[in-house]
Parts: structure tokens; sequence; C-alpha cells
């Protein structure tokens, strides 16, 4: 199997928001070039390598990543990235555990948010995650809309690196300028 590879379940949880939005466009792309859909698709067959995400075949997929209709479709490959996407931000499981079976139990239930640190991704997982298969987004605007969030993401300001930080706001090494109340001695 993938013993020795390291797979979406090694790093669920710990994804920055561009490890995010490169899993959705390189998983969404190889299904897209193969013209390969499926019921579901779990961590076990998200590899990693270097900076790149690929599938690799498995016998039995988890329940919990499966669409709510249970078959092989496009629709049913994206509701199963929405659901690993999740997983991947979070490192728990969508529903409480139950995956596609609650969703199918209560069609009306909140769909997942992601944590505020990955929310720009929210939006997009959402739209895969519809109990409704017509209205979940397609792969192709999967694709595209996951590379102008990449862009975006890498856009964004990056926090002030420490010497920049150090710059702007010298730290002081002066005993009296970092403790300016006198010191006095209560034995006495």
């Amino acid at each position: 199997m993938n013993e020795g590879r390291l797979t979406l379940k090694s790093i669920a949880g710990y994804c920055i928001e561009e490890a995010l939005w490169k899993l959705a466009i390189d998983i969404a792309s190889e299904l897209q070039e193969k013209k390969c859909y499926a019921a579901g698709i779990d961590p076990d067959m998200v590899v990693i390598d270097n900076d790149e995400f690929h599938l690799v075949p498995k016998d039995n997929v988890m329940p919990e990543f499966c669409a709510p209709e249970g078959l092989a479709s496009e629709t049913a490959t994206v509701w199963s990235l929405g659901a690993l996407l999740c997983y991947a931000s979070s490192g728990h499981l969508i529903f409480g555990g139950s995956g596609s079976l609650y969703q199918s139990k209560h069609s009306s239930v909140k769909l997942p948010v992601l944590q505020k640190k990955h929310s720009s991704l929210t939006p997009i997982v959402q739209r895969c995650l519809a109990n409704s298969p017509e209205k979940r987004i397609s792969l192709d605007e999967l694709v595209i809309e996951a590379r102008k969030g990449l862009e975006l993401c890498k856009k964004r300001t990056r926090s002030k690196s420490n010497a920049k930080v150090e710059k702007e706001h010298p730290v002081t090494t002066s005993l009296d300028e970092r403790w300016p109340e006198e010191m006095i001695d209560s034995t006495i």
C-alpha cells in the first residue's frame, strides 16, 4: 500500500492555507486529466511528493469521504474533495465523523466552516459539499477558483521578519528602560 509514503492523513490538521489550495488544484487537475471519477477519495489515497499532491488507487475508501449519492461521478468526486479539504485543514472528519451518512439523513445540516486561518477556502468547500449534486461546483470551476485562491494567498502580505520588526522597534538593553519603576529592597 502506501507504507513509507507521506499521505494527507500524515499532515491533516497541520496544513497551511497554500497547501490546501495546492491540494485542490493538484487532485482536481489530475482527476480532470485522467477523466477518472470515484464515489470517494480518502486521505490515504493522497500522496505528497515534494510540493505536489497525487492520487494512488486504493480498494476500500473510508465511507466518511464518500459522497451522499454513493455512486462514482464527477459530482461525487467533488464532494469527496470538499471532505478532504476540511480534513486537511482541521484533522477532523466532517459532520462529527459521520460524513455523508449524516448529511444524507439531515439534508439541511449546516455545511462545515474552516478554521479562521483557512476561512478563504470555506466558500469553495461548501460548494463542494452541497448535499444536492446539481448544486456542487464542477471540477473545472474548482481548478479555476483554487488557482485564483492560491494566487491571492501568495500575494497576501506575509508577517514581518524578526529583523524588520527589530529595526522598527529596537529591543532596549538597559534595565532602567525596560523596567521604569524603581526597584526597592523590601527587607530593609
